[in-house]
């Protein structure tokens, strides 16, 4: 700080963009372009400010008229160029007021500045105090500054005590706040004076002195765990509790009715309690409490925070109740109710009492108490006759009870009839009915109208929306509704609190089509008619409340209009569609209606109806033969597992088969078989030779024959053309040649003809049959003769050669087989193969 004279000299620094660094002083200002000076900084009300401008003399050139301005206003301007300017302005208003000085041409700039604050002396400081918070805490003095002086003003605070020399113990000095600290522990024997005086630059003043001991200003923190309990059966009994653990020996105690501005105080209470039997019950009260150290000395403390006490709770309002048969022993009672308790008043510990008595049980009669906080409460018990009693509890006490009583003589309560909803202006729904049907309205006490609001759970919860109706009443109205939203309304008719079987309706606000159609999610085809499941519409996209729904068939390809089918809401699931064309597709789609309108088309299904209409059931043994054959087929097909099948099949289907060695013309000739299987033996054991040979005589008999009963191609394999011959041979003669054409021995043939004795005009033989025997058994069917087989054949076919009923040869191709039956008298066996073919010999 410079000092001019006297006077203080303050300096700022201000920045104006483009116009360089200005100097604002508190009484002179100085930059490179000239000088302004004020006369003061602080100045009073209505006193004159003198101020004076100039440029520097380099600052000539620049041929500018100086003008000055307050607050940004032309105050004063020079007549000339270059020269300067003073003038005296009179000051009006209190504050800071901003004196500038600027060059006029050829363009404003600014020269220099001045600030000049206009204020008043200070007020004189006033309620002055001290205090001492707890009884070993800080002293803390404060003030009333008065009114304000638009100037800065320090207050100093001056503590002095009896000494005679009046020892100054603090000086502290604030600005801005009215409280010190005065961080000094002062004694409760010494006796204390405290001045505050105030000052600015326009003058000073002072308080009036205050004396005080510490015992006096000393000020208790105050209590805590402030309580208030009443009696549950005498509400308006009350007892108000708290702590204090500071020595205090006096209390106060106040309290009002909530919201009102109107305590009642009591004062210099000596314990910590207080009895209160004067407050009203249905009224809900806040109580505080203070305390001092001695019952005449010392400063009060500042009240508790303050406790607020519920009022009595009211009795449960509109009571009534539902009864429901869960099995042949047990019954479900549900009561509903109202609270006229003011929402979010209502105190944690506050909870309603449920009590039922069965009045069929011999006395003492036990009574079950339950306790929710919902107005709906349900409860399972045995089928009897209840007394109900219902009330609701708080801190402050219980409320009056109400008694329902129950009998199991009533069994049909009759719902109301006619009930409608017709959607109003003003988002009102108007209810009507009509009272039951042949019932006489004494019976009946009220009505119950219930509403919920679509897509929630309609099924009774705790968030019904209700209200009661006197039975004088049979239309209701309900405001404030939601549009697009659909309501389900129930009405029940009371039947002594009871209520009977709910008519029911629907009805909405301004509604509009549904957004989408239903969504199908199966189609089944099913004996000549369509199931149809779907999927309900979203419930924020139903815009009402659906009164129906259609589903569209239309053939595919068909320019024809589609059959509809309309079902009313609620409908069952599946829907059945019948007398449905076979052999045709169909194209399906739902949609879905409010009463203002239909909705878009819900998605897409295509159907093909097969001819017959084959089911899933009668696709079953199609099915399975379909498997089986295919099975069959491709086990055939494995040789092995093929002999195994055909072994298997003859086992099961035909079982035993007749032995030859068991037959009569067997047994008859065993003698005559021994001699010729010995001849055959002797004549292959010992070849006929070219020089020495032997002749059997037979006798030849020719029998015509028209043609091969049976022969198997094994027989016939060495060679298809001797095959061949031997069925077209007359066979006019049995050669006894034993030599053939090239000069080799044929063996003779050891069959001759048999005739039977009794000659069977329709009998027919073989052409060429050659049998020792002479008598044999016709029609008769012998084993087959194991057919000649290769190598590869035997080790393949084994098995199935030995199946009496399916021999290999009839399922391999052969040119000799004609058909026919078989029977012993249309065998024949060519001994010459014996030698021509030694295989052949081995197999035989």
């Amino acid at each position: 700080m410079l000092n001019i004279g006297s006077l203080p000299l303050k300096m700022c620094f201000l920045v104006l963009l483009g116009a360089g660094v200005n100097v604002l002083l508190s009484e002179e200002c100085t930059s490179r372009r000239g000088h302004m000076r004020a006369n003061g900084t602080e100045l009073s009300l209505k006193s004159t400010v003198d101020l004076s401008c100039w440029l520097n003399k380099s600052f000539y050139h620049r041929h500018c008229n100086i003008v000055l301005l307050q607050n940004n206003s032309i105050i004063s301007s020079s007549s000339s160029p270059n020269s300067s300017i003073r003038t005296q302005i009179l000051l009006n208003t209190f504050g800071r007021q901003t004196f500038n000085c600027n060059c006029k041409e050829p363009r404003p700039l600014n020269i220099c500045g001045i600030y000049v604050d206009v204020g008043i002396a200070p007020d004189q400081p006033k309620n002055v105090s001290c205090a001492q918070y707890g009884k070993y805490g800080s002293t803390i003095c404060s003030w009333d500054k008065g009114y304000h002086t638009y100037l800065l003003t320090t207050y100093t605070l001056w503590v002095t005590n009896e000494t005679p020399n009046g020892t100054v113990l603090g000086e502290k000095n604030s600005t801005t706040v009215q409280t010190v600290d005065l961080r000094k522990k002062l004694d409760f024997e010494t006796t204390y004076t405290v001045v505050v005086e105030a000052t600015n630059k326009l003058g000073s003043n002072s308080s009036e002195p205050m004396q005080f001991t510490l015992i006096d200003i000393v000020k208790p923190h105050p209590p805590v765990d402030l309580s208030v309990s009443c009696d549950a059966f005498v509400p308006q009994n009350c007892t108000i509790l708290w702590q204090d653990q500071q020595e205090t020996q006096c209390f106060r105690l106040r309290y009002q009715p909530i919201h009102s501005n109107s305590w009642i105080t009591l004062e210099n209470l000596n314990a910590r309690r207080y009895d209160l039997h004067d407050l009203e019950p249905k009224i809900k009260y806040e109580f505080q409490v203070s305390c001092r150290l001695l019952l005449e000395r010392g400063l009060w403390s500042d009240w508790s925070p303050a406790f607020q006490t519920e009022a009595v709770p009211f009795e449960p309002v509109d009571v009534w109740y539902l009864k429901e048969e869960t099995s042949s022993k047990m019954q479900n009672i549900t009561l509903f109710w109202k609270s006229v308790n003011v929402p979010g008043t209502i105190s944690q510990n506050f909870y309603y009492q449920v009590i039922f008595q069965n009045l069929n049980q011999m006395p003492p009669r036990t009574a079950e108490m339950s306790v929710t906080t919902d107005t709906v409460f349900s409860h399972v018990s045995l089928k009897a006759d209840y007394n109900i009693t219902l009330n609701s509890k708080n801190s402050r006490g219980v409320s009056p009870s109400v008694y329902i009583t129950t009998k199991l003589g009533i069994t049909e309560l009759l719902p109301p009839n006619q009930v409608s909803a017709t959607s109003m202006e003003n988002e009102r729904i108007v209810v009507k009915w009509e009272a039951p049907s042949s019932t006489p309205s004494s019976f009946i006490n009220g009505y119950v109208v219930e509403w919920v609001e679509i897509p929630q759970d309609y099924h009774r919860n705790t968030s019904l929306t209700w209200f009661k109706i006197p039975v004088s009443n049979c239309t209701a109205i309900k405001d404030n509704l939601k549009p697009n939203v659909c309501y389900h309304i129930s009405v029940f008719a009371l039947y002594q609190d009871r209520a009977g079987k709910a008519a029911t309706t629907t009805e909405n606000i301004s509604a509009k089509a549904p957004l989408t159609g239903p969504q199908i999610v199966n189609v089944t085809v099913e004996d000549g008619s369509i199931l149809v499941s779907w999927r309900e519409v979203p419930e924020h996209q139903k815009m009402g409340c659906i009164i129906s729904y259609k589903i569209y068939l239309q053939k595919q390809f068909f320019s024809v209009p589609p059959d509809v089918h309309e079902i009313s809401n609620p409908a069952p699931q599946p829907f059945c569609i019948k007398n449905i064309e076979a052999g045709a597709s169909y194209v399906i789609w739902m949609t879905a209606s409010t009463n203002a309108g239909e909705s878009p088309r819900g998605n897409e299904e295509l159907i093909y109806i097969k001819s017959g209409f084959i089911g899933v059931s009668d696709w079953v043994p199609i099915v399975t033969i379909c498997i089986i054959s295919t099975l069959s087929v491709f086990f055939c097909y494995i040789p092995a597992v093929r002999q195994k099948i055909f072994s298997l099949f003859s086992a099961l289907v035909f079982g035993w088969y007749p032995d030859p060695a068991n037959s009569t013309w067997a047994k008859e000739f065993s003698s005559t078989e021994d001699e010729s299987s010995s001849n055959s033996t002797e004549f292959l054991s010992h070849p006929v030779r070219s020089e020495d040979p032997e002749t059997l005589q037979i006798k030849e008999i020719l029998i015509e024959r028209q043609g091969f009963t049976f022969m198997d191609g094994h027989i016939y394999k060495n060679s298809e053309t001797e095959a061949l011959s031997m069925r077209t041979s007359n066979c006019n003669s049995l050669t006894t040649n034993i030599t053939d054409s090239t000069g080799n021995y044929q063996l003779p043939s050891l069959y001759k003809k048999l005739i039977p004795e009794d000659r069977n005009e329709s009998q027919v033989f073989s052409e060429c049959l050659v049998n020792p025997l002479k008598d044999a058994t016709e029609d008769y069917l012998p084993t087959i003769t194991p057919a000649i087989m290769t190598s590869e054949e035997d080790s393949s076919g084994s098995e199935l050669n030995s199946l009496p009923i399916f021999p290999i040869s009839s399922f391999r191709r052969n040119p000799g087989f004609l058909g026919g039956k078989l029977t012993l008298d249309a065998i024949k066996m060519d001994c010459n193969s014996f030698t021509e073919n030694p295989f052949l010999r081995a197999e035989i």
